[in-house]
């Protein structure tokens, strides 16, 4: 397909055009590139990074959750709460975040809750043998 453009302007405006969505390409594939390898590292700077570069990725938000639930040296399950809800609040149809907040709650000793986060699991995927 030849397409004839007859005055400057408008082949100007074409480039133009042509620039900004290749920008905008490259801008997001670079963070999302970024953003994996960060969380590829596996530690907490790296899931904080990877969080920062895609905060609207419900996964990056899981990861850091289960980094600090189950970090052996300083564990913090508040963070690890909070994180769980950012990745809920993203995708609420993620029966593994539920499960792991589920754990989280019940480690506080908040029952309840614990039993909530186990019920909601179950309604996202009730032919689970995990949950």
């Amino acid at each position: 397909m030849v397409l004839r453009l007859s005055s400057a302007a408008a082949r100007l405006t074409l480039v133009f055009v042509a620039l900004i969505l290749a920008t905008t390409l490259s801008y997001s594939s670079i963070r999302n590139a970024l953003a994996t390898h960060s969380s590829g590292l596996e530690t907490q700077a790296g899931y904080v990074r990877a969080a920062q570069f895609e905060p609207g990725n419900p996964e990056h938000w899981f990861l850091l959750g289960r980094y600090w639930q189950y970090n052996l040296d300083d564990p913090d399950v508040q963070r690890a709460l909070s994180a769980y809800h950012t990745s809920l609040a993203l995708d609420p149809r993620n029966a593994g975040v539920w499960l792991d907040l589920a754990t989280a709650y019940e480690s506080q000793g908040d029952l309840p809750a614990a039993r909530e986060a186990f019920l909601q699991a179950k309604r996202v995927y009730p032919v689970s043998a995990e949950v």
